[in-house]
């Protein structure tokens, strides 16, 4: 009924390894022993404790899978033959309430005398009141449900219902005790408790089963239910995710990553680690008399990302101290090589950094068979690379200008060149840095959406103000490139409540692509409408190339362009359609692309209909 983490020691040690006993009241299958042995080592080892010096022998009462009053006295019987044999220990560490309190009411004679240091303890008066005991010390265990409530109401402001789950275990009244006086604080008054003492297993699955995904639930202790029937934590979150669909909240970390969503949860590393930093101060010499009890349990606000994308919330949806599991790197933390390239021209005083992101693509889960995972894998190979060859084509070009440009005026000692043409090589200057600019923009813009940190100002726009504005910006462009630009909006259309900035940059990037794929002749036209759901629709359609149906989906991910030599022909890094898409979904919005081969492409800006204002209103101007 035990076994020794016995720490191998050299055999020319003079010091004698310090004994400690860690008591656990449960067995080593309980999700929470580990854990709580893990974060005891490196507290112990904190303070010098580690293999060279200490032996950590482990015992288990098992007194949640068996009747407590049977037995926690049969195993400290045998743990008393046990003991006979060997000497007292340095230290004993209890793991929970009947380790902790069999410890507490032996220690003179089945401990004969050793210091205890207690942790898991959710009886935190009994816990608090080892402060008067010279000989006991540890950390209380509680759970934070005043912080999970808290939580709930964030998350679920409008809900009308919460159900909080309970067994009549000793530790599940303390906890429905606590959520009450929680909530009465809080007037959190729509709560429902169910009881797993009045209600076996599979009555807790059909009442959940009945609930709709917006009523979170709150799992507290859940271990045995009114028949006696035991049931693990992963056991159960698992029953419960085929019946129900909303939001699990919990009071212990052990079930992050097996269905629950969150919490402030007990952390019984945290739990751990604190007990063993005390039992280490008593190990050097320390008066246990002159460590008081730990009274705040080390508790961990946290949540499942994946469980959160899930159910629709995002991390600005959270507190901002919530740590997270299950969360996908951002696209810089994934790659972290960034190349810088800076170069500044003094006569115009314009600094231009180019940031080019490398190996930036996205890793899906595996789940065709290994011939198909190569295959995948061969395409995005090949993506990349494609990648690499356009960015290293869109950075050069305007790059070798600047250079080329600058040389020709720095080598002008003797005045050769005109007035006119110098004022020509400025402005070709000019214009390539902001290209380069503009390219450094759309791809930091990328990796903040991919981080949630795009952040958004919303203001009422003038809808045709903005328009027009866009035409005039990429008027040089159109004369250039002998392309028709007209623009049709209604007298009568509403302003749009978005960020303006983001509408600009939005139309300018469909504005680019239509201006850019047509020829000498074709015609571009840019429309505003409000439809039958009362959505505005901003449409840019033009009479060009059109793109093939197998094309739609590929062109609209980030840094992906059209596979047709035509387009290859042309300047572009694949972003522009991937961000207005990404900007469009920040705005509640979507980007809906129609085209066809030979015909031409309408791309439309979908605002919904909660962000269209009356005319009336006042609009910010797009700069």
């Amino acid at each position: 009924m035990g076994f020794t983490c016995a720490f191998a020691a050299s055999a020319d040690e003079v010091e004698p390894r310090k004994r400690v006993l860690f008591l656990s009241s449960y067995h080593p299958g309980f999700p929470t022993f580990f854990s709580q042995v893990n974060g005891l080592r490196k507290g112990l080892a904190e303070k010098g404790f580690d293999e060279k010096n200490l032996i950590l022998d482990i015992e288990f009462l098992d007194a949640k899978r068996f009747a407590p009053a049977l037995q926690v006295p049969m195993a400290a019987t045998i743990l008393a033959r046990k003991f006979a044999n060997f000497p007292p220990y340095d230290l004993v560490i209890t793991g929970d309430d009947h380790a902790f309190k069999l410890a507490v009411a032996r220690q003179d004679d089945l401990f004969r005398g050793s210091p205890v240091v207690f942790l898991g303890v959710n009886d935190a008066k009994a816990g608090l009141a080892q402060n008067a005991n010279p000989r006991v010390t540890g950390v209380v265990e509680h759970y934070s449900v005043m912080e999970t409530l808290q939580m709930m109401q964030r998350l679920y402001p409008m809900s009308g219902h919460a159900v909080i789950v309970s067994d009549a275990t000793e530790i599940g009244d303390i906890g429905a005790a606590n959520v009450r006086k929680a909530a009465a604080k809080m007037r959190y008054s729509n709560l429902e408790y169910y009881s797993l003492g009045e209600h076996t297993f599979e009555d807790l699955y059909d009442h959940l089963g009945e609930l709709n995904r917006d009523t979170p639930v709150l799992l507290l202790t859940h271990y045995r239910d009114m028949m006696g029937t035991v049931m693990q934590t992963s056991d159960l979150l698992a029953h419960i995710r085929r019946v129900y669909k909303g939001a699990l909240f919990g009071a212990q970390r052990h079930g992050l990553g097996f269905g629950l969503f969150g919490g402030k949860l007990v952390d019984h590393e945290s739990q751990g680690l604190v007990a063993g930093r005390l039992g280490g101060r008593i190990l050097t010499g320390e008066p246990i008399a002159s460590i008081p009890v730990v009274g705040e349990s080390p508790n961990v606000l946290m949540a499942d990302f994946a469980e959160a994308q899930r159910l629709g919330f995002q991390k600005r949806d959270f507190h901002r101290d919530t740590r997270f599991i299950n969360m996908r790197k951002s696209l810089l933390e994934s790659h972290g090589s960034i190349i810088t390239t800076a170069l500044v021209i003094s006569a115009l005083q314009m600094g231009i950094i180019v940031v080019l992101i490398l190996n930036v693509r996205r890793r899906r889960e595996a789940e065709m068979a290994a011939n198909r995972s190569r295959s995948e894998a061969d395409l995005a190979n090949k993506a990349k690379t494609e990648f690499l060859a356009n960015m290293s084509h869109e950075l050069r070009t305007p790059l070798n200008s600047v250079i080329g440009f600058s040389d020709v005026l720095i080598a002008d000692r003797v005045g050769a060149i005109n007035d006119e043409k110098r004022k020509e090589y400025m402005h070709d200057i000019r214009e390539s840095g902001i290209y380069l600019l503009n390219l450094l923009n759309n791809i930091l813009d990328v990796s903040k959406i991919e981080m949630g940190r795009l952040e958004i100002s919303d203001s009422d726009i003038d809808v045709s103000q903005a328009l027009n504005l866009c035409h005039r910006l990429v008027q040089e462009r159109v004369e250039a490139s002998g392309v028709h630009l007209s623009l049709h909006v209604p007298e009568n259309i509403p302003g749009l409540h978005a960020d303006p900035t983001r509408l600009k940059q939005s139309l300018l990037n469909l504005l680019s692509n239509a201006i850019k794929f047509s020829e000498p002749g074709d015609s571009v036209t840019t429309s505003a409408m409000i439809d039958s759901d009362g959505n505005m629709r901003i449409s840019v359609t033009d009479t060009g190339p059109g793109i093939s149906e197998d094309e739609i989906n590929w062109v609209r991910e980030p840094f992906n362009r059209g596979r047709s030599s035509r387009v290859a022909a042309k300047e572009g890094s694949g972003i522009g359609l991937a961000l207005t898409a990404s900007l469009m979904e920040s705005h509640d919005g979507h980007l809906d692309l129609d085209s066809t081969l030979g015909v031409g492409t309408r791309a439309t800006l979908v605002f919904p209909a909660r962000r269209v204002v009356a005319r009336r209103q006042p609009r910010a101007k797009i700069a």
